[in-house]
């Protein structure tokens, strides 16, 4: 089966040795949620009908969620469990981001220490708090994965919906340039926003950055 797009968001948000998160932990869940909330709302040419769809609520032109038929085709417990929160009623975006993030980075990483991808290493701080890393095992695997989102940044080359919804996650983070070693870390952000969205809700992607920017701000002012 393939990966869901939050599974290789959250692999490529650790470091490959030490196995550290990237960025804070509440960045990280809101990304997640982000991806998930992307990979039910996003059209390509194999899914035309997406599990969710966008409309306009008609109040100052608020987008809401709604589930469409090609729910049902769905088979991931993730996406399913997602699914049955916008089942029966439109939904704010916004709202369903906090939804989502609930639990989401634990099962993720037991999906990816199952996979074979990252390895879990448990310990303590100071011999009371607990504390985990996860470096990763499939080195290769995850550099193919940087590889393709290179070519998409540099090389012109187009985007899947996959690579689109990353680079987009990536890019919301400021996390973009931690996986272009040797790349200008304004050139890359910067080329990375620029990055058209062909496949993903707009509406979508606007509600994640704002999250995203609420919880930033909430942990520079301590309220996170």
């Amino acid at each position: 089966m393939t990966p869901l797009i939050a599974e290789d968001l959250l692999w490529m948000l650790h470091d490959d040795h030490t196995g550290e998160p990237l960025l804070a932990r509440a960045v990280i869940d809101r990304v997640l949620a982000g991806a998930v909330l992307l990979e039910l709302t996003s059209i390509t040419p194999e899914r035309p009908v997406p599990p969710v769809r966008v409309l306009d609520s008609g109040r100052r032109g608020r987008p809401v969620l709604v589930a469409s038929g090609g729910a049902s085709a769905e088979s991931d417990a993730v996406l399913v469990d997602a699914l049955c929160r916008i089942v029966g009623a439109a939904q704010d975006p916004g709202q369903l981001l906090d939804r989502f993030g609930r639990g989401l980075r634990t099962t993720l990483l037991d999906r990816l220490i199952a996979a074979g991808r990252i390895d879990c290493d448990r310990g303590r701080v100071l011999g009371v708090f607990a504390r985990g890393t996860w470096p990763t095992i499939d080195i290769a695997g995850k550099q193919q994965l940087r590889t393709r989102l290179h070519r998409v940044l540099f090389d012109a080359q187009p985007a899947d919906a996959r690579s689109e919804a990353l680079l987009t996650l990536l890019s919301t983070a400021r996390a973009t340039a931690i996986q272009c070693a040797g790349w200008e870390p304004d050139l890359v952000e910067h080329t990375a926003r620029a990055q058209q969205h062909r496949y993903l809700s707009a509406a979508v992607v606007t509600a994640v950055e704002r999250a995203v920017c609420r919880t930033q701000a909430g942990l520079y002012t301590g309220a996170v």
